[in-house]
């Protein structure tokens, strides 16, 4: 598209060229294949220098984008087969559009320096320019919305603390279930201890893991209907070490042995088993009447176990304190290098045999938008790409326009028009471009946009910021564009135009 405004206006100069080699005998069919064959030679060498841009590049773009792309795939079929048809046909499509114009003008117009008539104000190159403003503009606002979102979720209550929290991976290797059970008590008698330990506890889940483990209870609002819940075992520092509030109940304790046959429901399982209120939950029982009755001794508040992309899972928790795949330490101290020292001593110590393994729950947690993050940085420099190209491409139907009109512009001046009436004249054309470009984005923009927050179940706003401040920043970048143009031509000496006559 830029190719084919960049060579119609800088064939204006080269009217006088061919116009002679016309009257020298050149055909029209010769003059084409000059413009073909030079078009051609452009996007042969555009290609090789992208080639070579993106041998250098692959390695930084798998390491920004946490990805694998292998320089052979550029010598795939599908890649030469690819790259042959865009020589091909970018020479065809941007070689003909200013051969066809240059060789359509008579011979004699054309030594006289008579090349072009006005043209009409929306043609061809103002289309392909509407075209990249609109899609840039579309860019631009799909950008802000991601950063938006992002900076939504991270910024909402998880309804669990991740703050000096460190998760480590449970032991895997002991010589039976006893003995597993006997280190896990020496393991936390002994953590209790240390100065950069306040608080721990074992489960066989933490917020940020997926959970696995679902089974169907039933209620006596469904006594005859099964429905699944995930179960998560955890011992009574459970959820004051994660900070998770119980609304209703009481937590688990070690001094009742009942508890052994308890289950604390969190909001949406409450509902999900047709409970009106916490309060009404407490004291009824999962799988009434049955010999695998739970009794319901508390509730507590949502958290998200899956960040705020996923809808809220209905889990049912049960006590087991001498078992789970992690142990979560929290810390007293932000001296990290000291506490991971005194725990992996620790550790080292009464699990010689098992690895160890650990993560910052703030990390691991915040790993679940990776993949937004990444997207985010290729939607902003695909905007930023879109954004430069179109502007070449407005920058050369400025340089088109500029050619067309330098003696109308150097009689103005010399009547006494001033620089900025001249500057006005040749922008205000283009004004119009921008606006039909944001009238054509904003609806296309909104379309895309509710389509992206679909995949959230928890979404920001788009809100009308978006659009103004999207549409702003486009007619900033498109004025500077025009500007630095129009200023160049509109301040150029009026007599070297002129004289040409």
């Amino acid at each position: 598209v830029n190719f084919i405004n960049l060579s119609t206006a800088r064939a204006v100069k080269r009217a006088k060229e061919v116009g002679v080699r016309k009257v020298v005998g050149a055909g029209k069919k010769q003059l084409i294949a000059q413009f073909l064959a030079e078009a051609f030679l452009y996007n042969l060498m555009a290609v090789l220098i992208g080639i070579g841009i993106t041998l250098v590049a692959i390695p930084l773009v798998n390491q920004s984008l946490d990805i694998s792309l292998e320089r052979g795939l550029l010598i795939s079929y599908e890649v030469i087969m690819g790259l042959t048809a865009l020589i091909l046909g970018g020479a065809l499509i941007s070689g003909l559009y200013p051969a066809f114009v240059l060789t359509s003008f008579k011979a004699i117009q054309v030594v006289k320096g008579n090349v072009y008539q006005r043209k009409k104000k929306f043609g061809f190159r103002q289309v392909l320019v509407v075209f990249q403003f609109a899609a840039s503009v579309t860019l631009i606002l799909g950008t802000f919305l991601v950063v938006k979102q992002l900076k939504y979720m991270r910024s909402q209550d998880l309804g669990f603390s991740t703050e000096q929290t460190l998760v480590l991976k449970g032991a895997t290797a002991s010589r039976s279930q006893n003995d597993l059970v006997e280190r896990l008590h020496r393991f936390k008698n002994e953590l209790v201890k240390l100065p950069s330990a306040k608080g721990y506890s074992i489960s066989n889940s933490v917020p940020g893991w997926e959970n696995f483990g679902i089974s169907g209870y039933r209620s006596i609002n469904f006594p005859n209907e099964t429905r699944n819940l995930y179960n998560v075992n955890t011992d009574e520092f459970f959820f004051p070490n994660f900070e998770i509030k119980i609304i209703a109940g009481r937590n688990f304790q070690k001094e009742m042995l009942t508890d052994t046959a308890a289950v604390v429901l969190n909001e949406v399982a409450l509902k999900y088993m047709g409970f009106n209120s916490p309060e009404e939950a407490i004291g009824q029982k999962l799988n009434p009447n049955s010999q695998n009755e739970w009794n319901i001794i508390g509730v507590v508040a949502n958290y998200h176990q899956a960040g705020l992309k996923e809808e809220l899972d209905p889990v049912a928790f049960f006590y087991n304190p001498n078992g789970g795949r992690f142990y979560t330490v929290k810390l007293a101290t932000n001296d990290y290098g000291a506490a991971m020292t005194e725990i992996e001593s620790l550790w080292d110590e009464i699990y010689p045999d098992s690895p160890f393994e650990y993560f910052f729950m703030d990390e691991f947690f915040n790993r679940q938008y990776k993949s937004d993050e990444q997207f985010n940085s290729v939607f902003i420099g695909f905007a930023g790409l879109a954004i430069f190209v179109a502007c070449l491409g407005l920058f050369g139907l400025v340089s088109f326009t500029a050619e067309q009109s330098k003696k109308e512009i150097s009689i103005r001046k010399v009547l006494g028009a001033s620089v900025s009436k001249v500057v006005l004249l040749l922008a205000k054309d283009y004004a119009r471009l921008i606006l039909i470009s944001l009238i054509i984005a904003f609806p296309l923009g909104y379309y895309l946009m509710q389509e992206w927050l679909q995949g959230f179940a928890y979404q920001t706003s788009i809100g009308v910021g978006i659009f103004v401040v999207g549409g702003l920043l486009i007619s900033l970048i498109a004025f500077i564009t025009v500007s630095f143009k129009s200023f160049n031509v509109a301040n150029s000496n009026p007599v070297n135009s002129l004289r040409e006559e």
